[in-house]
């Protein structure tokens, strides 16, 4: 996240120290905002792949415990 925000505030020049100021905050919003939807689109991949491992499971265990046999 720093060496984001570093390159991310390391884009623009010093013309003007208020229009540096609107800058770095806009720079640093855009950086925030990249990494919660990164972290929110790992977490939501992650999700997905611990579920689809855990489903056909359950999905098994059901059918045993209901007396069908199964393939597996």
């Amino acid at each position: 996240l720093l060496s984001c925000l570093h390159h991310c505030t390391h884009e623009f020049g010093y013309p003007h120290f208020h229009i540096f100021i609107l800058e770095l905050s806009y720079s640093v919003c855009i950086c925030i905002l990249y990494y919660i939807f990164y972290f929110t689109l790992v977490t939501v991949i992650d999700v997905i792949a611990l579920y689809s491992e855990n489903i056909p499971r359950c999905l098994k265990t059901v059918i045993k415990n209901k007396g069908f046999s199964t393939k597996y």
